[in-house]
């Protein structure tokens, strides 16, 4: 169990336990809970790492590893590209081998170039870009 949320009762409010949670997004969800029935001082304890965060520290970190994962994921997805995804999309393939170090122009090409047989690639497999199917 990672996450330790504490919290100190506001003026009137009776103190209210410690609670453990495996994952991030429950830790917050509790302490926006506790934020709700006014604690205050709220904070989240990672007992792995050891760091302290409140709620909107924690929520900063949770949307940066979640758009890290996102950028991770559609890199993957662009360096799978084939030859053939980029004919299938009707655009030229970039010639990395050719011209390691294109000129400004020729780069912003490759990588339209590269965005349209991405783009055309998920739109033929029906995925979105994170992975679900449309609804």
């Amino acid at each position: 169990m990672p996450y330790i949320v504490n919290s100190s009762p506001g003026a009137g409010l009776r103190f209210e336990p410690s609670a453990t949670f495996a994952l991030a997004k429950a830790a917050l969800g509790h302490a926006a809970g506790l934020a709700l029935r006014g604690m205050r001082l709220i904070r989240i304890r990672d007992t792995q790492t050891g760091e302290v965060f409140d709620e909107g520290a924690l929520r900063r970190k949770i949307l940066a590893g979640a758009s890290a994962q996102a950028m991770l994921n559609e890199d993957e997805e662009r360096a799978a590209l084939t030859a053939e995804d980029y004919r299938a999309a009707g655009v030229e393939a970039p010639n990395w081998a050719g011209e390691p170090i294109p000129a400004l122009e020729t780069w912003r090409r490759w990588k339209q170039a590269e965005d349209q047989a991405l783009t055309h690639k998920r739109i033929a497999a029906r995925v979105t870009p994170l992975g679900r199917a449309p609804a």
